[in-house]
């Protein structure tokens, strides 16, 4: 159940609405959350804001896509995740969402909000391209943004050809796109990764195996 105190005034040009710090305990782990916004009534020329930090502890990260705002954010995020790391768990979790609330329809509106997402998960595998080897026994700080996640990797492995690659360590870029469709055409593309890391052991071997796989890699 949620608890906490819930405000909501009628204005003759917008709407306002704030909440004390809400808290509600699930079957698995529990969240907060704080919000205030202001809402135009119809007709008006008042602009609309909102400011929302949501914080999570121990949530299943299956869970996790379905409890981000997405009438905010977008469905990107969440997406991403469900495809990319369907098991595992959000040891801590915090969203910051400041700005206007809704679509973004026009490239301007995105520089009125901003957003932040910091985790720290762990995940018995992380899959970030179909055709990718897979990170094992992942535990990684993630900060991401609406179309970007920045993985700080500080436990896993990765196995291609007979060799394993210890990614402690590594930072990896992922860019988000919706669907895997161009934002600019419109076309299915397959998603890309950035690493930046140190190679240890047989590294050649891996270098080769960057050079094959069948998206965008910088070392």
């Amino acid at each position: 159940a949620l608890t906490g105190e819930f405000n909501w005034r009628y204005g003759p040009k917008a709407n306002q609405v704030a909440s004390s710090n809400m808290k509600a305990v699930l079957d698995e782990g529990e969240i907060s959350l704080a919000m205030a916004g202001l809402f135009p009534r119809k007709g008006s020329s008042v602009e609309p804001f909102l400011q929302l930090a949501l914080g999570m502890q121990n949530i299943n990260l299956a869970k996790f896509p379905s409890l981000l705002p997405t009438k905010v954010i977008g469905r990107a995020l969440g997406d991403w995740i469900s495809v990319a790391a369907p098991v595992g768990q959000v040891e801590e979790a915090g969203l910051i969402y400041n700005g206007r609330p809704g679509k973004r329809p026009d490239s301007v509106s995105q520089f009125a909000r901003s957003m932040s997402v910091e985790a720290k998960v762990s995940a018995p595998f992380v899959s970030y391209h179909p055709k990718w080897p897979k990170v094992a026994d992942l535990k990684a700080d993630i900060e991401a943004t609406y179309d970007k996640a920045w993985v700080n990797v500080t436990g896993g492995q990765t196995s291609f050809e007979g060799m394993t690659q210890d990614l402690s360590g590594w930072q990896v870029e992922v860019p988000i796109y919706p669907v895997n469709v161009s934002r600019k055409s419109g076309a299915k593309k397959d998603g890309f990764i950035e690493i930046n890391g140190a190679l240890s052991g047989a590294a050649d071997k891996l270098i080769n195996a960057v050079q094959k796989a069948p998206i965008s890699l910088k070392l």
